[in-house]
């Protein structure tokens, strides 16, 4: 069994400086880049002993991961859907860590 998943990808810029960009749902990769933002956070708050911050932002880290794997399998419906204009995700992406500094 193998735990490598190739994801379909897209080369720009071809040559000395090409980058390799993964043809992914926008909204899915906004999600996947806040936490892992998040995580860094969340590791720096369990060490301070921050409970409330700690739990708190373990609650919205959680809902997030089920949100994202619901993106990813496809097992949401068309309303629960967002777009990449509304994304919920990408305001508490602001927001939350200032709360959390």
């Amino acid at each position: 069994m193998s735990y490598i998943h190739l994801k379909p990808f897209k080369v720009d810029n071809e040559g000395l400086f090409e980058t390799v960009v993964p043809m992914e749902d926008p909204v899915v990769r906004e999600v996947t880049l806040v936490l892992r933002e998040w995580g860094n956070i969340w590791k720096r708050l369990y060490v301070e002993r921050e409970t409330y911050k700690f739990t708190t932002l373990r609650k919205v880290m959680r809902d997030l991961l089920d949100w994202r794997r619901q993106l990813v399998t496809g097992t949401l419906t068309q309303d629960q859907t967002p777009t990449p204009n509304c994304s919920n995700a990408a305001d508490q992406h602001s927001i939350l860590p200032r709360f959390f500094r």
